[in-house]
């Protein structure tokens, strides 16, 4: 189940950013892509039991710690990116 609802969140975060998946993927540094994919690594923290460790496998990211950047990112910078979460989150819930 974990793995669909984090296939579901990436979804709506590129429906959101309109970025596609490969953006979502890349290692491209553009600063859309590294936001549509810091808010989907938070939101799969948050939305999900899995770990950093699993997180950043279905991310394809080699490293946990870039899971744990991420969401400290978002969490410590909710006046910029909390908007964008709840309206992600509104989405999922439809």
């Amino acid at each position: 189940m974990s793995r669909a609802m984090v296939k579901d969140i990436q979804q709506a975060v590129c429906d959101y950013y309109e970025v596609d998946q490969a953006t979502l993927f890349a290692r491209v540094r553009s600063r859309d892509a590294d936001n549509a994919r810091q808010v989907g690594m938070y939101l799969a923290r948050e939305i999900t039991r899995l770990s950093f460790n699993q997180i950043a496998a279905r991310f394809q990211r080699t490293d946990h710690s870039t899971v744990c950047h991420a969401h400290r990112k978002i969490a410590s910078n909710w006046h910029v990116y909390g908007r964008d979460v709840e309206a992600i989150r509104e989405r999922l819930a439809a």
